[in-house]
């Protein structure tokens, strides 16, 4: 079922305010796929427009404040549209220059897709992602003593 845009915005407003809650709340080291649900839903305009990198700008600079990674998503350039998927590049640069560091997974649902990285290899080399663009797992203090 196809939402209004009025409608699709209000739901995508909605997307974002929940992901800069659960961003801020501290529990958080990675982001998956941070565009999934309004790029494959067509809630908001492709990635590459300014009014689209605009809506992203909170959730990008949420993250930065709290050290979460945003995921590079294999998995995600099957879902997006093309319009989407090839202006997603656009908001992998916001968030390097917001200076956000990198996650890279498969998302593989089928056992031969696991470590599959074609689409997730490109954007890094577009967004001219370097080695220390990526995050490194570190034990937290909280977690230790589990």
């Amino acid at each position: 079922v196809a939402l209004s845009p009025d409608h699709g915005m209000r739901v995508a407003l909605q997307w974002r305010e929940w992901a800069v809650r659960f961003v801020r709340s501290g529990v958080l080291d990675v982001l998956a796929h941070p565009g999934d649900l309004v790029g494959a839903r067509q809630l908001v305009p492709p990635f590459d427009r300014p009014e689209t990198r605009v809506f992203f700008r909170p959730l990008l600079e949420a993250m930065g404040e709290q050290g979460v990674a945003f995921e590079l998503n294999e998995l995600l350039s099957s879902k997006l549209p093309p319009p989407y998927r090839q202006g997603y590049v656009e908001l992998v640069r916001d968030a390097r220059e917001t200076g956000l560091k990198f996650s890279v997974g498969s998302d593989a649902h089928e056992p031969d897709k696991v470590g599959k990285y074609a689409w997730v290899l490109d954007l890094i080399e577009a967004a001219e992602l370097e080695p220390e663009h990526f995050w490194r797992p570190e034990m937290r203090q909280d977690k230790q003593d589990v």
